[in-house]
C-alpha cells in the first residue's frame, strides 16, 4: 500500500478546509493512505467550524493509522485561536515551507511514497526569504532535478508548458529549440513511465497565431519549435505539430487524438485546460527523483473559512500520486530519455522508449517449450517479420508489446513498435466511436477499420518489413475479425476482406476472461469501459477469437503476473527470431 504525504499548504488559506473535506468524503481505498503534513491545531479548528466529526490523530513513520481520523505529522504549533483566514503572516510561510521540505526528506527516506501538496502563497514565499518562484522550483531545488517540467493532468486533457511562470512580453526571448526539446522529452518519459502510457501521442502547440500562417504572423514555429519536433521524432518520439492553438485543444480533448499537448506559455494551456478541468485537474511535476501532484488551484485566501471550498482537485490529486508511485514501482522508472540509435519513424509509429526494465535474456528458460509448427511461411523470402498482439480488452497485451520491445531494443535488433487504430485520418475516426459507436453502421465502423489498415501497410508495415525491421503491432486483422464478428460479421469473410495485408508471421492471441479483462480496465484507467468494452461484447468477442484457426496463432495465457506472461511470451519469440537467419545471430 503506498503512504501518501498531503502537505497543508498555507495554514491561512483553503488548504486545510479542503483537506478536512477529502478526509470526510474519502471512501477507503486499499491501494493507498494518506496523511496529513502539517499543523494539528488548525485542522482541529477547521474541523469544528466545518462541523466535521472526524479528529486529527498525531501519526509518526512505522505508526499504525486510524480509521476514521486525519492521521497529522505535526510539524508546526500555529496559534489557531488568533490565525486569521485569508491573512497569510511570516510564520504561516515559514510553517507551509517546513511541511514542504519534510515531505520531500520522508519521500527520499522511503517513509513515504509520494507527497501531494496543498496551495501556498508565492508572495508569502518571497516575504519568508525564499527565492522560488512557486512550488515547482521549490521541489526541483530541493531534490536537486535540474530538468523539470509542470503537467496539467486530466481526464480529458494534459498540458506541459515550456514557459511558467513569467511576464508574456518575456516569453519569445526565453523559447528555443533547446528548451522545447527537452520539454518534449521529460513529456515523453513521463507519460509512459508515470502515466503507463505505452506509446504516448504527443501534439506541439504554436505561439503564434495560426502557428505562424507561413511565418505571416510570426516565424518562432520555423525557426524555433519546428527544429525541436524534428530530432524528437529522430529518437524515437511520436510528436506532431506545430499546430495552431485555437483548434489543437479542442482536438485533443474531443477525439482523444493526443495524449498532451506542449505549449509554449502558461496561459495558453492553462485557459483551455481550466476550462474543462476547473474543479478536477492535477497539477503533476515530471522529471523530479519523487512523485509530487498537487491542486491546480491556488490559496483563495478571498474564501479561506467560509466553508465553500471544494475538495475535487485533492481527490485527484492524491489517486493521482498513488497511481504514479505504482508505475514507477512496476519498473517504469526514470531512464535516459534518448534511445541508443535513433531512427526515423513514419507518422503512425509508436516507439516505446526503454523503461527501466530489466534486460530479459531473450532465450527462453521456462519449462513451456512451444512447437516450431504453425508459423507463417508469407514473409521468409522478405527480411523483416511481423509480430502481433491480439486479444480482448484488458488483457495487457500492450504491457506485453512494451516490454517485448525493451528486450528486443536491448538486443541492438531492428524493431518498431505500431498499433491500430492508427493516428491516421481513419483511426482517428475510429476513436470517436469509443464512446458513441452508434454514430455508424456496422458496415461503416468495418470500412474505417480497412482503410486505416490499408492506410497503415502502405505507409508503415510493408516498407518496415521490406527494410528488414522487426514490427510489433499492437492488433491487426484478428481483431476486426473478432469484434466485427460480434457485431454480426461472418469473421471469415472480415478476413478475406483483409487479404490485402500481409499476414503476421505470429500472432500472440491473449486469453483472459472477460469479467477480469473488465477489472483490469476499470482499476488500471479509473474510467468506465467505453463502447467497445462492455461485458456482453467482450464475451462475443471473446468466443470469435478462441475459434478462430490461423497457423501464426500461438495462444498466451495472460492470467498471471506480468513477469510470468512475458515469459511465455518470450518462448514463442525466441523459437521465431531462432528461425531466421537475419535476427538468429543476434540472440
Amino acid at each position: 500500500m503506498n503512504i501518501i504525504g498531503i502537505t497543508m499548504g498555507c495554514p491561512a488559506g483553503i488548504g486545510p478546509e479542503i483537506i478536512v473535506r477529502y478526509f470526510e468524503q474519502r471512501t477507503p481505498d486499499s491501494r493507498f493512505t494518506p496523511i496529513v503534513l502539517g499543523d494539528p491545531g488548525i485542522l482541529q479548528r477547521c474541523c469544528n467550524e466545518l462541523e466535521c466529526s472526524l479528529l486529527p490523530s498525531l501519526w509518526q513513520p512505522g505508526l499504525d493509522i486510524p480509521e476514521r481520523a486525519i492521521p497529522v505529522l505535526s510539524l508546526s504549533q500555529l496559534p489557531s485561536d488568533t490565525l486569521e483566514w485569508g491573512k497569510p503572516t511570516l510564520n504561516t510561510a515559514k510553517a507551509m515551507v517546513s511541511y514542504i521540505e519534510k515531505g520531500v526528506e520522508l519521500v527520499r527516506n522511503s517513509q513515504l511514497d509520494a507527497i501531494c501538496t496543498c496551495p501556498i502563497s508565492k508572495d508569502a514565499l518571497q516575504n519568508a526569504g525564499y527565492t522560488y518562484p512557486g512550488h515547482t522550483e521549490m521541489l526541483a531545488d530541493l531534490t536537486r532535478s535540474p530538468l523539470y517540467a509542470m503537467m496539467m493532468a486530466g481526464k480529458r486533457l494534459k498540458v506541459t508548458l515550456v514557459t511558467i511562470h513569467c511576464a508574456l512580453r518575456d516569453v519569445p526571448a526565453l523559447l528555443s529549440t533547446h528548451a522545447v526539446l527537452k520539454l518534449i522529452r521529460i513529456t515523453a518519459q513521463s507519460l509512459k513511465n508515470d502515466f503507463g502510457i505505452a506509446s504516448p501521442r504527443i501534439a506541439v502547440a504554436g505561439v503564434n497565431p495560426h502557428a505562424g500562417e507561413n511565418r505571416l504572423f510570426g516565424d518562432e514555429e520555423d525557426l524555433l519549435i519546428h527544429p525541436a519536433i524534428l530530432q524528437a521524432r529522430e529518437e524515437g518520439i511520436d510528436v506532431s505539430g506545430p499546430f495552431p492553438p485555437d483548434t489543437i485543444f479542442f482536438t485533443a480533448a474531443e477525439y482523444g487524438t493526443y495524449d498532451t499537448i506542449i505549449c509554449m506559455y502558461h496561459d495558453q494551456g492553462l485557459i483551455p485546460f481550466k476550462l474543462l478541468h476547473f474543479h478536477d485537474g492535477v497539477n503533476v511535476t515530471l522529471g523530479l527523483s519523487i512523485v509530487r501532484t498537487s491542486v491546480d488551484h491556488g490559496t483563495a485566501y478571498d474564501i479561506a473559512g467560509k466553508g465553500i471550498a471544494r475538495c475535487d482537485s485533492l481527490t485527484e490529486a492524491v489517486q493521482l500520486a498513488s497511481e504514479i508511485s505504482s508505475n514507477r514501482k512496476k519498473g517504469f522508472a526514470a531512464t535516459s530519455m534518448k534511445p541508443d540509435k535513433p531512427a526515423r519513424l513514419d507518422k503512425n509509429t509508436q516507439p516505446f522508449m526503454p523503461s527501466g526494465c530489466n534486460k530479459t535474456d531473450i532465450n527462453p528458460t521456462a519449462t513451456e517449450t512451444p512447437s516450431e509448427e504453425g508459423f507463417s511461411d508469407q514473409h521468409k523470402a522478405a527480411k523483416g517479420l511481423l509480430i502481433v498482439f491480439e486479444g480482448t480488452d484488458g488483457t495487457g497485451k500492450s504491457t506485453q508489446l512494451q516490454l517485448l520491445y525493451t528486450v528486443l531494443r536491448n538486443k541492438n535488433l531492428p524493431v518498431i513498435a505500431t498499433r491500430e487504430p492508427t493516428n491516421g485520418q481513419y483511426g482517428q475516426l475510429i476513436r470517436k466511436l469509443y464512446t458513441n459507436r452508434t454514430e455508424s453502421s456496422r458496415e461503416e465502423e468495418l470500412e474505417l477499420f480497412l482503410a486505416d489498415r490499408r492506410e497503415h501497410v502502405n505507409e508503415l508495415i510493408q516498407p518496415a518489413l521490406d527494410s528488414g525491421k522487426i514490427i510489433l503491432c499492437d492488433r491487426y486483422f484478428l481483431s476486426t475479425a473478432a469484434y466485427q464478428g460480434a457485431l454480426g460479421f461472418d469473421p471469415e469473410e472480415v478476413l478475406e476482406r483483409n487479404s490485402f495485408a500481409p499476414d503476421p508471421d505470429l500472432a500472440l492471441l491473449f486469453q483472459l476472461s472477460a469479467q477480469q479483462g473488465i477489472e483490469r480496465i476499470i482499476s488500471g484507467r479509473k474510467e468506465s469501459p467505453n463502447d467497445f468494452e462492455q461485458l456482453e461484447n467482450l464475451q462475443k468477442t471473446a468466443r470469435i477469437f478462441a475459434n478462430l484457426r490461423r497457423p501464426y496463432i500461438k495462444i498466451i495465457d495472460a492470467d498471471g503476473t506480468i513477469v510470468e506472461v512475458h515469459r511465455r511470451v518470450l518462448n514463442h519469440v525466441s523459437l521465431l527470431l531462432s528461425r531466421s537467419p537475419d535476427f538468429q545471430e543476434k540472440l
